[in-house]
């Protein structure tokens, strides 16, 4: 999850301290710092809580290099803490960043390679915002530095350190830390960052020679280009611009700062195998900053691979031709050495590579003329061959998507075709895949109850285009109708995305954590939804919405009403992110119908908060691609049915309320199916149904409140609550 889990990356540069602690000043731990309140969290045994394992100050273990000071502090984070453990302390008063303290400092001695996070707390917009650096050194003092210019003007009150914060614990350490000091921005290097000139054009090349990505000279650039994809580069530090070069109508692209920044083209993942080079014109007057830079290449559902250059930086009006062998690419991690399904290029500066973070140190680069490159010249002529069956179809569709299949072979046998899909006015898709296998691709932002024809052409690895063209037509299925409206008082409601209540949750952003996007979407008997559709080649995808910190200690259920389209029913989980980790995680909602609503209302006993305050809310559907829309997420002190659930000619009745055996349920329409679920949203009974009238028998169960669904035949959902003694 990339972006789930939403690290708080502790940044600060402290403007004015509170209290008798002047602006600026070094936490020590000699003369600032040691007598300041420490509280620590899921630092002990099993994530407990356990203030024994700090010292604070302590005797440095190592008064030697660079830090000679005789105290500082030290957390020992036990084998089974949770990767979180760490400390705060509202010390520090109000904290105001400006350029002249925004650059963080701290010094640590470790005895584990792993992430140091440094949160600045109680802010007002954001909330909270933190900074992950990993020291590089075990058992000597490192110092590590933290660029919090991003957050100039901002104003936090707690400062938290997560000394020790791994991807997963798997052993106990002891970390110390000293000397937190606060710092100017630095000057970036002077003389002239703009280009002044045009790159030289690119040699005249057969098109089966070529696979063009960006530029505006020479060749046809493949479709379903973006330059400038969220992956969190912004939050960085890092920028983009489309340029005009002065004097002419020449555009290119800027990256700068540049953190790392990159170009994605999954709708039009390429085969590059035959390619022998990657070329770009680069351009950038950084100095020391600009080299070396890292070049990754995504393949899709594999991995990356990467290769590092060294740039020549230059004054002002010269350029980089840079052609980087195929052959240079190492493939990261496991995996086999292919470049047939490539669908995202990066750019990596050196100072994001090696963990320093100062804004300062990005350098600003220029790029144009970005293709992949071939000498040899393809002496195959023979097109692709459509299959004999059912050579292209759609596979499912919904209102605003279609997924079609598409399947040729090749007389090159193992080689890969590439399938270009037009639709509607301008519409452009591409997808890859070897020959004789079932290519996919699904085609989003369609209009509802539209026909849509899809014309699709096939060509071979060497431009080879087979005449005959496929088409599909679709129409996309009619919109989603109105959700049910919910039935609990305002006044027992904190709201997250409801057209019922006025939000109770503040500064809301919608996050695409992997492998698809939310959309908002307009129902069609009014009101408003979100939408998210997951694309990852059948790996399922995620997202969620962060808020600021909401307690919903007082609350009793998390209600949300949910809409799975096709075949995303059994895919579907949520997860409730508590303030500072925890909780029971990606959990599967039970008994969802596709394409209808479903009321769900989880008690908030079973999300296993540690605290009282949450911060996010996610969806996703797993072991598969699926789009869902949900509505009406609040927390409530009452359990929600919807008006929309059971009209007044479908009533069902559950009795008696109070039972020690049989529970007979009735109702005026027939019943599909009935589900019991106890306190924790485990379901006891699950039972099939098709009539008016079920008894079932409940004397076997544990004394206790149970929640009674009864599900329609007509999809409509009741719930009701009732007591086992």
């Amino acid at each position: 999850m990339r972006k789930i889990t939403q690290l708080l990356l502790l940044t600060a540069a402290i403007a004015a301290w509170g209290g008798s602690v002047k602006a600026q000043s070094t936490i020590d731990f000699e003369t600032v710092g040691q007598a300041w309140t420490w509280t620590v969290f899921s630092n002990g045994a099993g994530g407990s809580d356990d203030p024994t394992l700090l010292t604070i100050p302590v005797a440095n273990p190592s008064a030697s290099g660079i830090n000679t000071s005789a105290n500082c502090a030290k957390l020992v984070d036990a084998a089974t803490a949770n990767p979180w453990g760490g400390t705060f302390s509202k010390g520090i008063g109000s904290v105001t960043f400006t350029s002249s303290n925004c650059i963080l400092k701290v010094m640590v001695y470790k005895d584990v390679i792993s992430n140091f996070d440094l949160k600045f707390e109680g802010g007002t917009n954001p909330v909270s915002y933190e900074v992950q650096v990993a020291n590089t050194k075990t058992n000597q003092w490192e110092e590590l530095t933290f660029d919090l210019s991003s957050q100039i003007g901002k104003t936090y009150t707690q400062i938290t350190i997560i000394p020790d914060f791994p991807t997963t614990r798997t052993a106990g350490s002891t970390s110390y830390f000293d000397n937190i000091s606060f710092n100017a921005v630095t000057t970036p290097p002077s003389g002239s960052d703009v280009p002044s000139t045009v790159a030289t054009a690119p040699a005249s090349r057969n098109a089966n020679q070529v696979i063009s990505i960006y530029g505006t000279n020479s060749y046809t650039n493949i479709s379903g280009v973006n330059m400038n994809p969220d992956w969190g580069q912004a939050s960085n530090g890092g920028g983009y611009a489309d340029y005009t070069i002065s004097g002419t109508t020449h555009h290119v692209v800027k990256y700068g700062p540049l953190c790392y920044q990159g170009i994605d083209f999954q709708a039009s993942a390429q085969n590059v195998s035959t390619m022998e080079n990657l070329h770009f014109d680069l351009f950038s007057n950084s100095g020391t900053y600009a080299t070396p830079i890292k070049i990754l290449l995504a393949k899709a559902g594999i991995g990356t691979f990467h290769a590092v250059i060294n740039v020549t930086t230059t004054n002002g009006s010269g350029w980089n031709s840079i052609d980087v062998p195929m052959s240079s690419f190492v493939m990261d991690g496991t995996g086999s050495q292919s470049f047939n399904s490539i669908d995202q290029i990066e750019f990596i500066s050196n100072a994001w590579d090696t963990n320093d973070h100062t804004v300062a140190h990005y350098p600003n680069i220029y790029l144009d003329n970005i293709y992949f490159w071939t000498s040899a010249a393809c002496s195959d002529t023979q097109a692709p061959v459509w299959g004999t069956t059912n050579p292209a179809s759609s596979t499912t569709h919904d209102d605003t998507s279609v997924t079609l299949s598409m399947l040729a072979t090749d007389n090159t046998v193992g080689g890969t075709l590439t399938y270009n899909i037009s639709y509607g006015t301008g519409g452009l898709a591409s997808a890859t895949a070897v020959e004789g296998t079932a290519a996919t691709q699904t085609i989003t932002g369609l209009t509802p109850a539209t026909q849509y024809t899809f014309t699709i052409t096939v060509k071979d690895a060497c431009g080879n285009v087979n005449a005959t063209t496929q088409q599909v037509v679709v129409t996309t299925s009619n919109s989603v109708p109105a959700s049910p409206t919910p039935t609990s008082a305002a006044s027992d409601v904190l709201s997250i995305f409801s057209d019922a209540y006025t939000a109770s949750a503040t500064n809301l952003v919608n996050q695409n954590w992997w492998g698809g996007a939310w959309s908002n979407y307009t129902l069609s008997g009014g009101g408003n939804a979100l939408k998210f559709i997951a694309i990852n080649n059948g790996g399922g995808g995620g997202g969620g919405i962060q808020f600021d910190n909401l307690d919903v200690s007082a609350m009793s259920y998390y209600h949300v009403d949910v809409y799975p389209l096709t075949g995303a029913a059994s895919l579907l989980k949520y997860n409730v992110v508590p303030v500072g980790g925890g909780g029971t995680g990606w959990t599967f909602f039970t008994s969802l119908t596709d394409n209808k609503w479903n009321s769900v209302n989880i008690p908030v006993s079973s999300l296993g908060l540690p605290g009282t305050s949450v911060f996010q809310i996610g969806f996703g559907t797993f072991g598969g691609d699926g789009a869902f829309l949900v509505d009406n997420i609040f927390f409530s002190k009452t359990v929600s049915t919807g008006l929309n659930d059971i009209q007044s000619s479908d009533k069902v009745v559950c009795y008696p309320g109070i039972i020690s055996d049989n529970l007979t349920v009735l109702s005026k329409s027939v019943m599909s199916q009935i589900v019991v679920r106890n306190l924790l949203g485990q379901t006891v009974k699950n039972i099939d149904v098709n009539g008016i009238q079920q008894v079932i028998d409940m004397s076997g169960m544990t004394a206790g409140n149970y929640f009674v669904s009864v599900k329609l035949a007509n999809g409509q959902i009741s719930t009701q609550k009732i007591i086992k003694l």
